[in-house]
């Protein structure tokens, strides 16, 4: 008994002390967030009771922004800090986070109860009611009676949608028989309470460390969108994202009820070079070089991730379980894995007449922080860009559409490759002169006909290459209505500097805006982004997007232009005529039109919120907006007069592996379909054309 009491003391202690660690951890972050706001935010908004109540508001929003945990009682619990919330942060003052996580793991054990008794009650699914997904439109629910009531109207719209599509299966199946309606509605309840199992499954595994992040972040985002803060583990990720690169293994991993399933191996990788572990294989321990076995049962995948991940040389031991059941133990020695979708590609365009016109895809402004020898999305380009050249590319399409930006000295050095060395950018801190980012390199990869393609999300990095190209009347821009509008620059600080107590590190680090970016115009694309040169008409176009849809974005302004001039190729002269030109082809392109009435439609699915919960009249609406979509499944269709193939230099790299192979043909079969691209190809031969 004195040695169980012993243990007792002992495992008690323990709890506290770390809990202890960890509350002196968070209060060391929130504190270090308002100290580097004060001394390099670009903006420094004041950390006052209106502050405070934009970060109550923004965490609310992302702890319940349905209002389907919180009842009207919780919810003014919380709302008594609305106004302290900023003097808590500078004294690190955790009591409103602590109530927050108190009461929302408290409402998430009572929402578990409430949706395993509803599900066994009568869903009434021939009760005409209404369900609003728009949580705007509601208010808390005054108690815990109304809010199992919106539960019960949320569980009664899946099973509803799970019997319209048992049903729509069944008219589709020829071959078998029709189950009655007692065991589609059978069916439907188990599907539904699985759905629901899983999601609550997904919350149980979430730590205090994750509500704490969301509570940092409602911070950093109301001083702008783009600060924000990154645990240890997230800032690991967001490196490894920019890099397109990292040690380990080379397998793409999901969860799998108690386990973890690999869902993909990456081409070249280690895993695929040892070719044992296969997809669908099922990881149960994990067992690093001299360390004991780990049983991952239950585990985050996050953390499983990270003991399988490793330094390039050293080994891991998985243990799977095939399809087949037979359990097996692989030594895997990790390495470096390149994550390739993310990296620059190209491919060779012909038209009809013979034309090449070269398309280079550049997916994101990608970078290594840490290795010289790494990915770099201008080096890579300027490869691309040359293997175009060599295969006589005649024109070529820079396509940043989709591209959320990255690396400014990426940036700048990919501007180099199209222009003289001069200015390319801005870049401007709260108290300082602009400082002009310059391309120092006179030489030029490439000097022929530039069109470079963007949309509503290509964003930062993007549109600074976008924007110096149009300033320099280098290239040719053609897009939608404008770029994203995300006119600011973002520096990662090491939160583990700023304190002395070892004991309470990592504390992670914070991206703060600490600059804004302009033309060498002098404009900002603040708000505004980059006006297309020529527009094409947008899938998007009425639906709001881009960096004036934040909340707490930063103003627009203007500074002085920088002095600027090149003479590699100029589209001055005939930018008017190819906006003459490609406006005479898109106005009569039927398929424009088209595009136009999707934008519509779509726009008005989207504002849709409020759904019937009853058989008859959801399957009449979901089949309504069915066949309204039918007038668009077509939409999109191979250009029988354009050929594309991949660069001779490239085959060995692509035949690798089947699964290199297939996605290769997966993304010719897109860019075919692509009426953007084939509307730019045209614009590119009107650039060949009026320049000889």
């Amino acid at each position: 008994m004195k040695i169980l009491a012993i243990v007792s003391i002992l495992l008690g202690s323990g709890w506290f002390y770390l809990n202890h660690v960890q509350e002196e951890r968070e209060a060391a972050v929130v504190q270090n967030l308002i100290r580097l706001k004060e001394q390099v935010h670009v903006a420094n908004p004041t950390i006052n009771d209106s502050f405070s109540n934009h970060v109550f508001n923004k965490y609310i929003e992302v702890l319940d922004y349905q209002k389907r945990f919180f009842t009207r009682q919780d919810y003014h619990q919380l709302e008594q800090y609305r106004f302290d919330l900023d003097d808590q942060a500078r004294s690190g003052d955790l009591k409103f986070f602590d109530l927050s996580v108190k009461l929302l793991d408290k409402a998430t054990s009572k929402i578990k109860q409430f949706y395993t008794q509803i599900l066994k009650e009568n869903m009434h699914l021939d009760q005409l009611e209404y369900l609003d997904f728009e949580a705007k439109h509601l208010d808390w629910a005054p108690d815990d009676k109304a809010l199992k009531n919106r539960w019960r109207k949320i569980l009664k719209y899946e099973m509803l949608t799970n019997i319209i599509d048992e049903l729509d299966k069944q008219e589709k199946d020829t071959l078998h028989a029709a189950l009655p309606m007692d065991s589609i509605k059978e069916k439907a309840l188990k599907d539904t309470k699985n759905t629901f199992d899983r999601y609550f499954e997904r919350l149980d595994k979430l730590r205090r460390s994750d509500r704490f992040g969301d509570y940092a972040n409602s911070m950093t985002m109301v001083m702008d969108p783009h600060s924000n803060y990154f645990s240890p583990k997230e800032k690991e990720d967001f490196d490894i994202n920019m890099s397109g690169k990292l040690e380990g293994i080379g397998a793409r991993l999901s969860p799998d009820k108690d386990y973890i399933k690999v869902v993909m191996i990456v081409p070249g990788g280690p895993a695929w070079k040892q070719k044992q572990l296969e997809v669908n294989d099922i990881i149960t321990v994990v067992t690093q070089e001299n360390e004991d076995p780990v049983d991952i049962k239950g585990m985050r995948i996050d953390d499983v991730v990270k003991m399988i991940r490793g330094k390039k040389g050293t080994k891991v031991k998985l243990t799977v379980r095939k399809e087949s059941g037979v359990v097996q133990d692989i030594v895997i020695v990790r390495d470096e894995v390149i994550l390739d979708e993310g990296l620059a590609r190209s491919l060779m365009i012909k038209d009809k007449n013979g034309t090449k016109i070269g398309y280079l895809l550049l997916p994101k402004f990608y970078t290594n922080f840490n290795s010289p020898n790494g990915p770099k999305c201008a080096r890579d380009v300027a490869r691309e860009l040359n293997k175009l050249k060599d295969a006589g590319a005649q024109a070529i399409i820079l396509d940043i559409r989709n591209n959320g930006g990255g690396s400014l000295r990426e940036v700048v050095d990919m501007a180099g490759l199209f222009v003289e060395k001069g200015p390319i950018v801005q870049v401007k801190g709260r108290d300082s002169r602009p400082f002009l980012y310059k391309d120092k390199d006179k030489n030029v990869i490439y000097d022929g006909p530039l069109v470079v393609m963007v949309n509503s999300f290509s964003a930062s990095a993007s549109e600074i290459l976008a924007a110096a190209l149009q300033d320099y009347d280098r290239a040719i821009i053609v897009g939608g209505k404008s770029t994203f509008g995300k006119g600011t620059v973002q520096r990662f600080f090491d939160m583990d500097r700023m304190v002395y107590n070892n004991k309470i590190k990592p504390l992670g680090q914070v991206k703060m805006t600490t600059q804004m970016y302009y033309r060498i115009s002098g404009k900002s694309v603040q708000l505004k982004g980059v006006i297309p040169d020529i527009q094409l008409p947008d899938r998007f176009a009425y639906v709001k997007s881009g960096e004036k849809e934040y909340d707490y974005a930063l103003p627009w302004n203007v500074i002085s232009p920088a002095p600027y001039h090149q003479e590699v190729y100029n589209v001055e002269d005939i930018k008017s005529e190819l906006q003459t030109r490609s406006h005479a082809r898109t106005d009569t392109m039927k398929l424009f039109s088209q595009i136009d009435d999707y934008a519509h439609w779509y726009k008005k699915t989207r504002d849709e919120s409020v759904y019937p919960l009853q058989l008859d009249s959801l399957k009449i609406k979901l089949e309504k907006r069915r066949e309204e979509s039918k007038r668009f499944n077509k939409l999109f269709h191979n250009f029988d007069d354009l050929y594309f193939s991949n660069l001779t230099s490239d085959t060995s790299y692509i035949q690798m592996d089947s699964s290199r192979i297939a996605r290769n043909e997966d993304w010719i079969k897109r860019v075919k379909k692509d009426v953007y691209l084939y509307e730019t190809v045209h614009i590119a031969e009107d650039m060949i054309q009026l320049k000889h």
